[in-house]
């Protein structure tokens, strides 16, 4: 019986033994099968990536689940198709081949049947670029707004060589460029720091990696004709040039159909017709420029004498282009509309009227012309044939001294404007005989002025903020003076020596509570 116990207990204590061991085999084998669930290898291939040229293949560190790859600069990271190998049998999300935005760090987990998950972190990064290239360089209105430039100016980009044509008119002294970079580059000098670019200026582009570094010359030249001067009677006479307009006007009975002009241009650029063969200025003639680059532009010259029908139109131009320039509306169509700059004749330039001769004798502006007058140029005194100048409902300030020499003038019309005051010389203007300043800002009564109008007839300062009338109006008894127009001022006290000028007290126009002086 003790025999049997025995022999029981030992075949016991054998089966414990035995399934302990085959434990321990079971736990062995799941940890050597854990430990081969895994991402084998992590590639970039270029057959699959468009922005690749070559595969690249992605460092695994298994220890910490981390992969790692580097890609060529400037490779768009949002849109990489993965090449993935992992153990057999396992599953792998997001699924081998799909594409993903790297942009980020992107998470891939892998698992098998019967095994715990495991997630591998994916980090693509660039190499640093060793691109240091100008891409654009230009200069913009909106970053030099003191510099005259006009519009904006590009650059025209020639391996190392930036060159750059500026307008005459343009203060290119201390200018702030925009410029356009390769990815991640730097430039010195900065862009912010402004250059005088009267002469060369070099600019060092410093690619991402720190190493690679090209140097660029930039070459400023002005407009591509920088003088154009005639000699008449031994006189020499220098064109204006705005742009790609040459004007120039000559004494009067200069004979025009004989003229040599003297062109001047920018280093590289031929003209043609060239300089110094004689040319007929009887009308407008193009000269045509040939640039650096092969391009050719047509420059527009305008010779005339003075007191002449071109002289007038040169006068309207400049009064144009001086004022659409400062026009905040910027209607290039309905701004003083028919004025076709481009046109020889100007008979139909609204608001001008001419004379059989074909000079201006009256220039009318308002506001129902779709324009804003902010100023008259000082030529505006060479219209020597204007008999009605009218500017009203406008932003006009100020009135030019060359206004004295219109000698012709009849009629001066500036009613609802910005004026304050008149020039303090207005002898030359001895035939004007109506002078309407209503609806301005004006203030004092400039007796002086006045009394040099010796044919003024109708004088208007109504709706102004003149606070006293001087007795020494009184003093234009000795003009024709026949209507004075005081009516909404804040005077109400008018001295009687002005009242005393006018034999019909109806033609003093005065509010209801002014009153004359005892």
């Amino acid at each position: 019986m003790k025999k049997q116990l025995f022999i029981l207990g030992a075949l016991f204590f054998g089966f414990t033994i035995s399934s302990c061991n085959s434990d321990d085999d079971i736990g062995n084998t799941n940890s050597i099968q854990q430990e081969s669930l895994k991402i084998l290898s992590f590639e970039f291939l270029a057959n699959n990536n468009d922005d690749l040229q070559e595969d690249i293949i992605a460092i695994i560190d298994q220890t910490n689940k981390v992969i790692t790859a580097v890609l060529p600069a400037n490779t768009s990271l949002e849109f990489l198709r993965p090449t993935i190998k992992v153990s057999e049998g396992a599953r792998i999300f997001p699924n081998e081949g799909f594409p993903e935005n790297f942009t980020e760090p992107v998470t891939y987990k892998i698992t098998g049947d019967g095994f715990a998950e495991l997630v591998y972190t994916v980090t693509v990064v660039l190499e640093d670029s060793n691109e240091s290239e100008i891409i654009n360089f230009s200069f913009n209105t909106d970053r030099n707004a003191s510099a005259n430039l006009g519009e904006d100016i590009p650059g025209i980009i020639e391996d190392n060589v930036i060159t750059v044509e500026f307008p005459n008119t343009a203060n290119i002294s201390a200018l702030l460029p925009s410029i356009e970079l390769s990815p991640d580059a730097t430039i010195n000098p900065g862009i912010d720091v402004p250059q005088d670019f009267t002469n060369p200026v070099i600019y060092t582009v410093t690619a991402q990696d720190g190493i690679t570094k090209t140097s660029y010359r930039i070459e400023s030249y002005k407009d591509a004709i920088t003088t154009v001067t005639f000699t008449v009677g031994g006189q020499e006479y220098s064109a204006s040039i705005n742009g790609k307009d040459v004007t120039l006007e000559l004494p009067k009975g200069t004979t025009l159909d004989n003229l040599t002009p003297i062109i001047e241009t920018s280093n590289g650029i031929t003209v043609s017709p060239a300089s110094g063969q004689v040319q007929n200025f009887n009308e407008v003639r193009i000269y045509t420029i040939t640039k650096r680059d092969g391009s050719t532009q047509e420059y527009r010259f305008d010779i005339f004498e003075a007191d002449s029908p071109r002289s007038d139109r040169a006068v309207l131009v400049e009064f144009y282009k001086a004022n659409h320039k400062l026009d905040n509306l910027n209607l290039p169509v309905e701004y003083l509309r028919n004025w076709d700059l481009n046109a020889t004749e100007i008979d139909n330039w609204s608001g001008i009227t001419l004379n059989s001769s074909g000079r201006v004798v009256s220039f009318n502006i308002a506001a129902v012309a779709l324009v804003t007058v902010y100023e008259l140029p000082e030529s505006i005194g060479k219209l020597s044939m204007l008999q009605s100048l009218s500017i009203i409902s406008s932003n006009l300030s100020r009135l030019p001294d060359g206004i004295n020499n219109l000698s012709n003038l009849n009629f001066l019309t500036l009613i609802d404007n910005k004026l304050t005051s008149l020039p303090f010389i207005l002898d030359g203007l001895n035939q004007l005989t109506l002078l309407d300043l209503g609806q301005n800002n004006i203030e004092v009564i400039q007796v002086g002025v006045y009394r040099q109008l010796v044919n003024l007839a109708s004088l208007r300062l109504n709706d102004n903020n003149i606070s006293e009338v001087p007795r020494a109006l009184g003093d234009l008894r000795t003009t024709n003076l026949a209507t004075l127009d005081l009516r909404d001022n804040p005077v109400t006290r008018i001295p009687r020596e002005v009242c005393d000028l006018f034999a019909n007290p109806n033609n003093l126009k005065l509010d209801e509570d002014d009153i004359c002086e005892d």
